[in-house]
């Protein structure tokens, strides 16, 4: 952080940015998957819970969540991708 504020133009400080975009396109990404789904990625990757102490919380089976987790994966992923990858938006003066 110290390379940025000396040298905003540094590799250093582009990486900063790189990964404070990364993390704001996952956060904009998992906000918009089904309740469902961003309940069990918040609790297995933030609360560190295990798959079937979530099946406990939710009264599902153990490889219920296992599905779910992997439907939800599937899904942040192509949004990412589709964020990160997509034309930014075209800004016309009137």
């Amino acid at each position: 952080m110290a390379d940025f504020i000396e040298n905003p133009k540094s590799p250093e400080a582009a990486s900063v940015f790189d990964l404070t975009e990364e993390k704001q396109v996952l956060m904009n990404a998992l906000l918009t998957l089904p309740k469902q789904e961003r309940l069990v990625l918040t609790l297995y990757y933030f609360e560190d819970m295990l798959l079937k102490e979530i099946g406990k919380v939710m009264s599902i089976s153990e490889s219920r969540v296992s599905q779910i987790h992997g439907k939800a994966l599937l899904s942040l992923r192509a949004r990412m991708r589709r964020a990160m990858y997509s034309p930014p938006p075209v800004v016309r003066d009137n």
